[in-house]
């Protein structure tokens, strides 16, 4: 099972403890991959399976979006539009080169995710992609048709919402999870 289908399947079931768990591990394994120099670009709540620990009620992550992951220096940078639009950091949206803070931005949305069971921009997406079969437009390679109108939604909520961490650290949400977070953005901007 996905992150994606773990988080909506346990919607209402998951405690901040399990989730701060999870995503520590999550936080250590990209951490790990980008201390070897991998970019994964393309990091979502899909990429990442979710396996049954040997612990009642442990669970453990696995990546599987490795198809786009790149290998360079932490002061490198490369383009391409790859991923989910909606785990999408606004350089990669906006088609500029990135480095490795866009891997931070997807954590942060899927964070985001994991503590709310709802993804932070373009609305209430879960409802809208159960009602339709197919999120083509959603995942499309390239900024036309219906991304289109997600980019310039997104673009919008980034502006008049300036979303960032410290809202969910006031409210005293998985420090240890947050902190390693903003420890992963502020060692990517050096």
């Amino acid at each position: 099972m996905t992150l994606f289908d773990y988080v909506r399947a346990h919607r209402h079931q998951l405690k901040e403890e399990n989730i701060r768990e999870l995503f520590l591990r999550i936080l250590r394994t990209i951490e790990s991959l980008h201390e070897q120099g991998i970019i994964l670009r393309d990091l979502d709540a899909n990429g990442i399976l979710i396996n049954k620990g040997s612990r009642e009620g442990d669970t453990v992550p696995r990546l599987i979006c490795l198809q786009s992951a790149e290998i360079m220096s932490l002061s490198s940078t490369t383009s391409g539009l790859v991923g989910d639009v909606r785990f999408r950091p606004p350089e990669v949206i906006k088609l500029k080169p990135y480095g490795f803070k866009a891997d931070s931005w997807s954590l942060g949305v899927i964070f985001y995710f994991m503590l709310m069971n709802d993804l932070p921009f373009q609305g209430n997406l879960m409802e809208e992609e159960e009602e339709s079969e197919s999120s083509s437009s959603m995942t499309s390679q390239s900024p036309v048709g219906g991304e289109v109108d997600i980019i310039a939604k997104i673009e919008a909520d980034i502006e008049t919402k300036q979303l960032d961490m410290l809202p969910l650290k006031q409210q005293g949400t998985s420090n240890a999870a947050i902190d390693l977070l903003l420890k992963l953005l502020n060692r990517n901007e050096q």
